[in-house]
């Protein structure tokens, strides 16, 4: 998708049905280079032709947030957002899309507070790794929508705002206060209802809630743009950056255990390599045929 962005802009992606699908049951992420955007499948699999997604681009910094999970702000499934504007602030919504494949993260995801911060999590418990990144944006026009009494794997939303109306773009996040919901989730536009749906068909949890923007579709230039496009289907591929003479590599090296006193007694690093990337933030450099940016030499 050919579209000028910049470092600071934040794009969320939500898959629209629209009326005739079809499913594409991924975590999807999206990259963006000088004049493209491009929405990846997480689990490296083609994504089928014809499907179509809501795409939107806040160009405002003061709501628009980038977040790289670590060890200091990870634990287990849960990586904690450390932007102080939404620190002890329950009322904020947010909305998120995964960033990239430097990290893949194929798992779906929500957010939720607790204990006063604000939080992203993987539904079905998956460990989050490390360099797992994110767009965060800002959506205090958000709705909170319960599916209380769904459908199968889809739930009609209830309230006016959301009928009659083909032309306004939905985006969702699903939002935790008690019940997971371990599915990839997407909106359509049908019997003049904008609805919720889980991908792979698999009935929604009642109760089940989420954070909800409505957008008007656009494509002139303004702060805020959406759009509903079709994406050609793009296999993902993980590489490992190419360095030049001006790029710095960062080296972390952990579980150093070496006997000086005896012969033939090993000792074993566990390592990982960074690089900057345009943002100016450390990543993690996985290698070609591995699985992460932490490998071990003994």
């Amino acid at each position: 998708m050919n579209l000028a962005t910049n470092s600071s802009d934040c794009i969320i992606v939500t898959q629209n049905w629209k009326a005739s699908g079809p499913y594409n049951n991924s975590s999807i992420a999206v990259s963006r280079s000088r004049n493209q955007i491009e929405i990846i499948n997480t689990n490296g699999r083609s994504i089928p032709a014809k499907t179509k997604f809501n795409v939107f681009i806040s160009r405002d910094s003061r709501k628009n947030y980038q977040h790289i999970s670590n060890r200091s702000n990870t634990s287990g499934h849960i990586t904690f957002i450390e932007n102080p504007r939404w620190l002890g602030k329950s009322q904020v919504k947010l909305l998120v899309s995964h960033i990239g494949t430097t990290v893949p993260n194929n798992n779906p995801v929500g957010i939720y507070y607790t204990n006063g911060k604000w939080a992203i999590y993987n539904q079905n418990r998956a460990p989050m790794k490390d360099g797992t990144q994110f767009y965060i944006y800002e959506c205090n026009e958000c709705s909170i929508v319960t599916a209380d009494r769904p459908s199968g794997n889809y739930y009609d939303l209830k309230e006016s705002t959301f009928h009659n109306n083909p032309n306004k773009l939905l985006f969702a996040t699903q939002f935790w206060e008690g019940v997971y919901n371990e599915h990839e989730i997407g909106v359509w536009y049908n019997n003049n209802k904008w609805s919720i749906f889980n991908q792979d068909k698999v009935g929604l949890p009642a109760n089940s809630k989420f954070i909800i923007a409505r957008k008007e579709a656009s494509n002139n230039g303004a702060a805020l743009v959406a759009m509903n496009t079709v994406i050609n289907p793009y296999k993902t591929t993980t590489t490992t950056p190419k360095r030049t003479k001006t790029e710095k590599i960062k080296v972390s090296l952990s579980g150093i255990s070496v006997n000086d006193h005896q012969e033939n007694t090993w000792g074993s690093v566990e390592f990982c390599v960074q690089m900057k990337n345009e943002n100016g933030q450390w990543v993690d450099v996985i290698p070609i045929g591995k699985r992460t940016a932490w490998q071990k030499w003994s």
